[in-house]
Order: C-alpha cells, then sequence, then structure tokens
C-alpha cells in the first residue's frame, strides 16, 4: 500500500519487509552457542522481529543435541502476540503440526493463544521445506528445525525460500565463510544473531518478498541521495558532428574487430 501511494508521485522507495530467517548450523559449530543464540533471537521482542530465527537447517545426526540444548536455554513463560498476528500464528501452526511436524519444546493451545493473545515459545521437529512453517513470515515465536543431508541442500533450502531478509550461520570460521558467500538475503551473520544488524554501519536490506534496496551504512546513505552527472567535452574533436563520408561503415567496423576480444 505504501508503494502503491509512492509510484502516483513518482516517490522512489527502499521496501524493508518482512522475513523468514534460516539458522545454518554446520558440523563445526559450537552447538552451546548455536542454542543460546537461537533461544534469544526466537524470544526477542515476543518473537515479534523480521528478522528472528524461524528455520534452522542442521545435519540429521546433530538435530536431538541441539533441541535438548534449546530446551535448556528456552523459559517456558508466556509471550504477548500483537492482535493482528494472532490468526496467522495459529493457522501455519496449526498446518505443520497436520502436515507432520513434531512439536519438541513448548505447549500449543489454539484456542488460548486466541483468547489470552499470548504464548510460550514452540520449537518444531522434522520440518520440511514443504511445510508451512518453513517459508511462512510469522510474527510469533515459533522455530522449525529442519533436518538436512548436507550443506549443499541447506543452502538451497534458504535460497528457495519466498524470502530473502537475513540468515546466521554457526560453526568455524574457515567452513562457515564459503557458505554465508553463497546465500541470497541481505544480511548474512556468523556465529550471532540479530544484534550485528543492529549496528549503524551496516547495510541492511532483503531481496524477494523480503523487499529491496539498502538502509544504513555507506549503501543505505547512498541510496538516500540523487546523482546529478555533468559532463564536459575536452579538446576541439567532434566526430558525432561532421557529415557522414564513404568508408565510415567500414572504418567503424575493422574498429569494433580490432577492440573486440
Amino acid at each position: 500500500a505504501v508503494m502503491r501511494a509512492a509510484a502516483d508521485h513518482l516517490t522512489p522507495c527502499i521496501m524493508e519487509l518482512s522475513g523468514c530467517d534460516a539458522v545454518v548450523v554446520d558440523a563445526s559449530a559450537d552447538l552451546d552457542l548455536a542454542a543460546r543464540s537461537i533461544a534469544f533471537g526466537l524470544t526477542f521482542n515476543g518473537g515479534a522481529t523480521c528478522i528472528g530465527p524461524r528455520r534452522v537447517l542442521i545435519p540429521k545426526d546433530l538435530q536431538s543435541d541441539l533441541i535438548s540444548r534449546l530446551r535448556d536455554q528456552i523459559k517456558d513463560a508466556a509471550m504477548p502476540l500483537h492482535p493482528v498476528a494472532v490468526d496467522g500464528f495459529i493457522k501455519t501452526v496449526s498446518r505443520s503440526l497436520s502436515e507432520g511436524a513434531n512439536l519438541s519444546i513448548g505447549t500449543f493451545d489454539p484456542e488460548a493463544v486466541r483468547t489470552d493473545c499470548c504464548t510460550g515459545a514452540l520449537v518444531l521437529s522434522e520440518v520440511d521445506s514443504s511445510m508451512a512453517t518453513a517459508s511462512a513470515d510469522v510474527f510469533g515465536p515459533v522455530l522449525s528445525i529442519m533436518p538436512v543431508e548436507d550443506l549443499d541442500q541447506a543452502v538451497s533450502i534458504v535460497n528457495d525460500c519466498p524470502y530473502g531478509l537475513a540468515a546466521s550461520v554457526f560453526g568455524r570460521a574457515s567452513e562457515i565463510q564459503t557458505i554465508a558467500n553463497q546465500l541470497r538475503v541481505g544480511h548474512v551473520s556468523l556465529n550471532d544473531i540479530i544484534v550485528p544488524t543492529a549496528d549503524p554501519r551496516v547495510t541492511f536490506g532483503g531481496h524477494r518478498r523480503s523487499g529491496f534496496g539498502v538502509t544504513r551504512g555507506r549503501e543505505g546513505l547512498l541510496a538516500m541521495t540523487r546523482p546529478r552527472v555533468i559532463s564536459r567535452r575536452r579538446g576541439p574533436l567532434r566526430m558525432h558532428l561532421r557529415p557522414r563520408r564513404e568508408g565510415d561503415t567500414e572504418m567503424l567496423t575493422k574498429a569494433a574487430k580490432w577492440m573486440s576480444p
């Protein structure tokens, strides 16, 4: 609606929209650090943040270990949901559970959520990319654990999602930079979550349904400018003003061939 209104006046826009952000956990990761970071991101502001973690892509053999560590980190406390987000939260979680996801952490009572506009943090496991929570911009504390065969599969899942706002990668620095370089999102945090994006020096923006353009940082400042270009002709030669002559076509053809690689 904002973009449509701006279009009537040809007003340039930078659109920072929602996300379904992923956390990629490499086999080399410190699982305690990953669990603490994910728990922080999941419950930060009651889960009502566009860059909160929504999906964790992790090797199958590490899934149970991470869930166990998350249980130690996530407090069993109700958090308020924005009234506008309640219906979408209930619908998306209910659909994933009906599609075969397991509720590994938390208690889900749709009627209580609707009545109280509150929920505890929920962690779903055995989620695949076809399930609702794997590609929805839920504005609440729900996390999907998605076991993967390898990191190539994890990268494909991140890049195939309709949203591309931010992501986090956990693991040894020498291992995870390559993963980060392949993720088609606006921002990637290495061994951290959410907090680096609060630095005003960090350029921030999204891809696909997560918007376009950037804010903050050097690129964000440039995005708020309008370039004005002034060109100056030096010297008297202005080939474009002289009359065309025989042989010009042949000369230009030879010049193009000579300059071509």
